[in-house]
């Protein structure tokens, strides 16, 4: 997340994000995805979700609690923050009803 700290070893879910210059207007407005300096996770020299390891920022690395089983967070990662991310922008809540297709 934004502000945490992470130690190798630490369980995380990761999603499509791994560096974004961080001061740009994109950047300055939360919108990393459009950074034109940002690099992906399955960038050229980097093997994207199948890697064992990866190096990033903390703030693209979300915390999987210990306990919970690395393949249901690892969809989640990204399908789930791609579906969250518009439900959260256009303030959906409990009594909504939602399609994924």
């Amino acid at each position: 997340g934004i502000n945490a700290e992470y130690m190798g070893g630490d369980r995380v879910g990761v999603g499509i994000l791994r560096f974004a210059c961080g001061s740009c207007r994109y950047c300055c407005r939360g919108e990393d995805n459009l950074c034109s300096q940002r690099t992906l996770t399955f960038s050229l020299g980097h093997s994207g979700a199948f890697a064992h390891h990866v190096r990033l920022e903390a703030k693209y690395a979300l915390p999987v609690p210990d306990g919970y089983p690395l393949e249901l967070a690892g969809p989640l990662m990204c399908a789930g923050c791609t579906v969250f991310e518009p439900m959260q922008q256009y303030q959906m809540g409990m009594n909504h009803a939602v399609g994924v297709v």
